[in-house]
């Protein structure tokens, strides 16, 4: 059950890459803009390269990328504490 719930959350988050990538070509400016981003950082022939590289993304591709980032050394972690009702906010 564990292994099929994470492929499905996998396959969400690809449909909605694409999706998104897809609907953001819906004018002359937004595909201008996304060849150019593309262009800055290798050449304006990675845009027809990034989904299917998005669809290649596998488990141990995340698991390897989780590893390295979500380490406790870069970890952030915050305190919130409510303001009672009617009080004024810090800052204000």
């Amino acid at each position: 059950m564990y292994g099929n719930s994470t492929f499905l959350g996998r396959r969400r988050a690809k449909n909605q890459i694409e999706s998104a990538f897809i609907f953001r070509q819906d004018s002359v400016y937004a595909r201008a803009s996304t060849l150019g981003r593309h262009e800055l950082v290798g050449g304006w022939r990675l845009r027809d390269e990034f989904l299917p590289r998005i669809r290649a993304v596998t488990a141990a591709d995340l698991q390897q990328v989780a590893r390295r980032y979500f380490v406790p050394d870069h970890r952030t972690t915050a305190i919130l504490v409510p303001i009672p009702p009617g009080a004024a906010s810090p800052g204000r």
